[in-house]
């Protein structure tokens, strides 16, 4: 668009000939891999995506948005109640479904200068739909994380001295458990919410740090640096 604009699209299709299937009515979380066979046929993908980026005059400053949208195909899960530690062949714990998944991907970020740093959000949504599973509806994705955001920042102290902060937040994932139990036979048993309609809490870390160089290095984008360094 300009020196220091831009628009980009890109389309891209893909298989995927190894897969994973995530159990979340487990109460330990457990993921299977496994390769494509003639009952499992190849994970295919469609995605299409709309970008747009843009820098300051100085490139003191950079900011993205991106928005995708992505179709998924012969996309796999565990079926209801599966069985991972009786069954040899894994094929027959899982069914096969399509799925979807959209979102907004937004970024500034400080290049230049003592203090340097990046915000970046994402929403997205993943859904998936299965055969025989939630009643043959679309229900959230294993991975599906509607929010998450990150704060990163570096400062500068002294020449050597740099103090970093990184700060991430994250819906929590979607999790099958039970509300409810009934009693047949003298024997008790969970009876469980759809699935993946509830979330684990959501996640949040701070790291922070203090780095010190020993010797001389030579940083990009930071010339007083250099200049009180000599």
């Amino acid at each position: 668009l300009t020196d220091k604009a831009s628009l980009k699209a890109n389309f891209q299709q893909t298989y995927q000939y190894v897969h994973l299937a995530s159990n979340t009515m487990s109460p330990l979380p457990i993921d299977s891999w496994f390769a494509s066979n003639p009952n499992v046929t190849p994970e295919r993908c469609r995605m299409v995506s709309l970008g747009y980026f843009q820098n300051t005059q100085n490139d003191m400053y950079a900011f993205s948005a991106e928005t995708y949208y992505k179709k998924m195909y012969d996309v796999v899960d565990f079926k209801d109640h599966a069985d991972m530690f009786v069954s040899d062949d894994i094929a027959t714990q899982i069914r096969t479904g399509q799925g979807y998944s959209y979102g907004l991907e937004l970024m500034l970020k400080k290049q230049e200068g003592r203090f340097t740093g990046w915000i970046s959000y994402t929403y997205s949504r993943t859904f998936t739909k299965v055969e025989t599973i939630n009643n043959n509806e679309y229900y959230p994705s294993n991975y599906d994380k509607p929010h998450d955001l990150s704060v990163v920042a570096t400062y500068d102290v002294l020449p050597r001295l740099h103090l970093s902060l990184n700060w991430v937040y994250s819906t929590g994932a979607p999790r099958t458990l039970p509300t409810g139990r009934f009693e047949y036979n003298g024997v008790i048993a969970p009876v469980y919410a759809e699935r993946n309609k509830l979330r684990l809490p959501d996640f949040h870390r701070l790291d922070l740090s203090a780095t010190f160089d020993l010797k001389t290095v030579e940083r990009k984008g930071r010339p007083w640096l250099e200049q009180n360094l000599n």
